[in-house]
């Protein structure tokens, strides 16, 4: 398995636009898992009917299927595995040990929705067996003195690469080498602010599917997206 688990930090948004744009741009096949403690946006923000959840797997210990299989289709060449949007039912059910548990059997790319992050055993086992981490953080003090308070954790727990949202509203902000030198991670990109592109992906305003390739915001998806499923990945049956 190839993947990387994204989340972000208390007070910074953004993952599961990001996560949409990935999905969006997949050309080879990718697996979304949602995992996030208060439960999961996706299906309710896409209008996805309701189907099985990784929460009712999780709550069924289902021993079945492996996760490709029992997610739906959804944008681009992805297909998704979302969470039951109750908070309630998110605390209550072993969602992140039951995909840690099924990871190592997984065949394709792996995009884990984590939301925000949270220090509980079942979660840092999932970012371990995924092995790599990319924090979405806002370049504020708040947010770094975040991240300096998880490093000790994180650095015994996985690989951490940073995603700093590039926001105009954004008060204080850091340079990015002062944060990369102050956390000791790398800083793989900047999300560049692009607000016709993140309200797409929440389905206000969608342009024709053809015009939503051309967002800033998914074309910096697909590259990011390369660095886990090379380009020659072959075609997964279903």
């Amino acid at each position: 398995m190839s993947g990387v688990a994204v989340a972000s930090l208390a007070g910074s948004p953004g993952v599961s636009t990001l996560v949409s744009a990935m999905a969006v741009a997949s050309t080879s096949p990718l697996l979304v898992v949602e995992c996030p403690p208060d439960g999961g946006v996706l299906a309710v923000r896409w209008g996805l009917p309701r189907e099985v959840t990784v929460t009712d797997l999780a709550a069924d210990a289902d021993p079945g299927r492996e996760l490709w299989e029992r997610a739906r289709p959804w944008a681009g060449a992805s297909r998704l595995l979302a969470a039951d949007a109750s908070a309630v039912a998110a605390h209550r059910t072993p969602v992140a040990r039951y995909v840690a548990d099924r990871l190592a059997v997984t065949d394709v790319s792996v995009v884990v929705d984590l939301g925000r992050l949270r220090p509980d055993d079942a979660t840092l086992a999932l970012v371990r067996e995924v092995g790599r981490l990319w924090l979405l953080l806002e370049p504020t003090i708040e947010q770094v003195t975040a991240g300096v308070s998880w490093r000790p954790l994180l650095e015994r727990t996985c690989t951490v690469e940073l995603l700093l949202a590039d926001r105009p509203a954004t008060s204080g902000p850091y340079p990015a080498r002062e944060i990369t030198r102050t956390l000791g991670w790398d800083c793989l990109d900047t999300i560049q602010h692009d607000r016709r592109g993140a309200l797409a992906l929440r389905g206000i305003g969608a342009p024709a599917p053809w015009l939503v390739q051309r967002l800033p915001l998914v074309r910096q998806a697909r590259q990011l997206l390369q660095r886990i499923s090379p380009p020659e990945r072959q075609e997964v049956g279903v």
